[in-house]
């Protein structure tokens, strides 16, 4: 009912949950590849 306002209204709080989570993600797999070389 709120419209394309409505829509990004929730965006930035998500890419913050988000952004962290995927960076501890790739780290977590980058530093597991490395350690099995």
């Amino acid at each position: 009912s709120e419209g394309v306002k409505g829509l990004y209204k929730g965006f930035g709080p998500a890419m913050a949950r988000s952004v962290p989570a995927n960076a501890a993600c790739f780290l977590a797999y980058e530093v597991t590849r490395s350690s099995l070389g």
